[in-house]
């Protein structure tokens, strides 16, 4: 029962899908003019939040993580490094 209720229903949208279609019926009733305000505002909004950002994080430096597995010989050059001898 539990996995029936966990399990999504095929028929149910996906939010998206419902974000997607209120955005539809929203601008059926905007005019051009309105629909193109609001975009403009929001870019501004947008533009605005992007200069905090790069203000807040100005290093530009991209920093890399390798979370795969070390590999053989790194392994056995660590090992054999930490031993005493």
């Amino acid at each position: 029962m539990n996995d029936f209720l966990a399990s999504p229903d095929s028929d149910d949208p996906t939010l998206e899908e419902l974000f997607l279609k209120a955005d539809q019926i929203g601008k059926k009733y905007q005019t051009v003019e309105e629909v193109k305000a609001f975009e403009q505002a929001f870019q501004t909004e947008i533009n605005a939040i992007s200069e905090q950002i790069d203000h807040q994080f100005p290093d530009q430096e991209i920093e890399v993580v390798d979370y795969s597995p070390p590999s053989r010989t790194n392994q056995k050059r660590k090992t054999a490094k930490s031993r005493k001898r």
